[in-house]
């Protein structure tokens, strides 16, 4: 759903494939008491991989330490409707981009409005990079073959949104936080499996 920097989309299968064979194949995740937990959950790319094996009464903690990413997802977990809505009847823009860059994360704005344009910074900005972009897609002018709303894809945004919505709510619990990864990981039950991915170390502070 989220052109994401560094997401892992296109690898999340081998990824998950390379989990101990315990946790792939029955064993933890086969556990009635299972919590997973992700630090850096980011686009979700191989977290809900992970969710998709899991029973309905293990819990979830899904965290990012971006506000505007956290928010994104507790819209999808909450409001999924509002948020298709919203998708539904906005065109990109340059001057929409412009403003949502400069107001990203600000938390004077209602959560929902916070969600929804950290969604469409990361789809209309140069490489994903969301509010670190130097611009949209196409610049300023718009000159190229390729403009802001060249992948805007509002049908398949809703087809996504209505789909982890889904997932998530399959879950007796789910948490979705915007803390620090250590609290995370810092007095985690023995039946916590907690998948760790964290942004590179020289360049994770230009892809927030």
């Amino acid at each position: 759903m989220i052109r994401y920097p560094g997401s892992k989309d296109k690898i999340a299968h081998a990824i998950i494939a390379r989990f101990p064979d315990p946790l792939r194949i029955g064993g933890l995740f086969s556990q009635p008491r299972l919590e997973y937990r992700e630090p850096f959950f980011g686009s979700g790319a191989v977290g809900f991989g992970v969710l998709s094996v899991l029973k309905s009464q293990h819990t979830v903690w899904i965290n990012d330490r971006d506000y505007g990413i956290r928010c994104l997802w507790q819209s999808v977990y909450d409001v999924p409707d509002e948020l298709i809505e919203r998708v539904r009847s906005f065109t990109p823009s340059v001057d929409a981009f412009y403003k949502f860059q400069a107001e990203d994360g600000h938390q004077g704005l209602c959560p929902k409005e916070v969600g929804f344009r950290k969604l469409v910074l990361h789809q209309t900005s140069f490489s994903g990079l969301g509010f670190k972009a130097g611009g949209p897609i196409g610049g300023r002018r718009q000159s190229s073959a390729y403009n802001v709303d060249c992948r805007w894809n509002a049908a398949r945004l809703c087809r996504d949104i209505l789909s982890n919505h889904r997932e998530l709510r399959r879950f007796a619990s789910v948490n979705i936080t915007a803390v620090d990864f250590p609290q995370l990981i810092e007095g985690a039950p023995q039946h916590a499996f907690i998948y760790a991915d964290p942004p590179y170390v020289e360049k994770g502070p230009e892809l927030l």
